[in-house]
């Protein structure tokens, strides 16, 4: 699957389709800003792969080490073989001799591959890779599976805890200007959900999709790697071979599923939008004064001196004959 109508050239210089593939993503966000709603407009900024937004390969360490090409469970990969029979292709794609995805596992001190191998002056040439079409259905992905509502899952009226910081992180999502020289530091706050542990993956989903939560876990441990920076074998180095992994990861999960499907209510999506300051203050008066509690009135001070002293001693001489 590949966004062709905002792909870029491949077969011209990798400066000029940088430069096409930005030049086009910012042309259809803006067009769609214009006559839509932001929330509409924002979806390309949201899905475009992280790189591709940046226009440049990212140094964090983070980034530098990758999963091994997943394994199929034997009753699977027969499957799996008999579906790509045309293409026998499972074997070609495993890991072998220490390789991952093909490539020569980096070293243990990821920090220490940085500051020797991943100078920014080192870098190749920034290019669109296929990888960047995987994270791009990664994105859509995402948003498409936290906004689904199981039958009979709470209905919310707005995303609270974790759901409201993927949401935050994601709606956010702006393709930055490179050019301008007073452009900040450009920082993707969507890679706060690619580092997501899987215990922080199961508080974005109903109890009812916690599998895909292991999914979208797994995925995401393939879609992180900067795998421009890595280095290949010759002939270990397949072009796909992000495809390769997600798809078998969806296959199984699928293929594990097929008697278990999620019935969803359409008619009813999960929330994007926090609490708003009107609802959060109410709350907090709430929690102040009791539910349905009113505020406590003021005490009513007469203006009148002598009233004032006779309440007083009224209130002295109560005192009293309580003791």
């Amino acid at each position: 699957m590949i966004d062709l109508d905002n792909g870029a050239r491949l077969d011209v210089q990798e400066s000029e389709a940088n430069e096409e593939l930005r030049f086009r993503t910012v042309s259809v966000s803006q067009y769609l800003r214009d006559w839509r709603s932001i929330s509409i407009s924002q979806g390309t900024p949201t899905y475009v792969a992280r790189s591709v937004s940046a226009g440049a390969y990212s140094l964090q360490a983070f980034y530098i080490e990758g999963a091994p090409m997943p394994l199929l469970p034997d009753e699977i990969r027969a499957r799996y073989e008999e579906v790509h029979s045309a293409e026998p292709r499972y074997a070609r794609y495993n890991d072998a001799n220490g390789t991952v995805h093909g490539r020569i596992h980096p070293r243990a001190d990821a920090w220490t591959v940085r500051s020797t191998r991943l100078r920014s002056d080192q870098l190749p040439p920034f290019r669109h890779r296929p990888e960047h079409d995987v994270e791009s259905i990664y994105w859509s992905m995402v948003c498409a599976l936290l906004r689904v509502r199981p039958k009979g899952f709470k209905v919310e009226p707005y995303a609270t805890g974790e759901l409201a910081t993927a949401w935050r992180c994601l709606n956010s999502h702006e393709i930055p200007d490179v050019h301008s020289p007073d452009a900040p530091a450009f920082v993707d706050l969507r890679s706060h959900i690619l580092e997501n542990v899987y215990a922080e993956w199961r508080k974005l989903f109903p109890p009812e999709m916690k599998d895909v939560a292991i999914l979208m876990w797994q995925i995401s441990q393939h879609i992180r790697p900067e795998y421009a920076l890595w280095k290949w074998e010759d002939d270990k180095f397949k072009a796909d071979h992000l495809h390769e992994a997600v798809q078998r990861l969806i296959f199984q999960y699928l293929y594990e599923h097929r008697d278990k499907d999620i019935e969803l209510d359409p008619t009813c999506l999960r929330p994007t939008e926090p609490m708003s300051e009107e609802m959060l203050a109410k709350e907090a008066a709430a929690r102040m004064f009791g539910a349905g509690a009113k505020k406590p009135a003021s005490p009513v001070v007469s203006k009148n001196p002598s009233q004032r002293s006779q309440a007083k001693a009224g209130s002295r001489n109560g005192s009293r004959a309580s003791a």
